[in-house]
């Protein structure tokens, strides 16, 4: 999947991760906020961040060869592996950003509903 994925979603006209990293921008947090991309796959979420000057986001993603491809866009201070509502949601990443974000992440029969509690567990109080 990750082989052909940016192409595939190219293909269909999928701008998610680009909307996503704007509508970011628009709130006007700052560009050294810790942001934690949530299913980041090939890294097109981190990549259109780091084109908007933000430096400080870090990866997740349950597969192996995804990361590796988000790993070559060089936008990501750490990537980590995590299946995403599983409960082994990593215990040194909770409490220690300050934004959660996600792109084609939140779709049915992709991520179970405690994504959502592992993406508030994630913010910093």
């Amino acid at each position: 999947m990750a082989k052909n994925y940016e192409k595939d979603i190219t293909t269909a006209g999928w701008p998610d991760p680009e909307v996503v990293a704007k509508s970011l921008d628009m709130l006007d947090l700052g560009k050294e906020i810790k942001i934690l991309d949530f299913g980041c796959g090939t890294g097109l979420l981190g990549y259109n961040l780091k084109a908007l000057g933000y430096k400080n986001v870090t990866g997740l993603d349950a597969s192996d060869e995804m990361l590796k491809k988000a790993q070559e866009k060089d936008s990501y201070i750490k990537l980590d592996k995590c299946l995403l509502g599983s409960n082994q949601f990593p215990e040194e990443l909770k409490g220690k950003f300050d934004v959660a974000v996600c792109s084609g992440v939140l779709a049915k029969n992709h991520c179970p509903k405690e994504t959502f509690a592992e993406m508030v567990q994630c913010l910093d109080p």
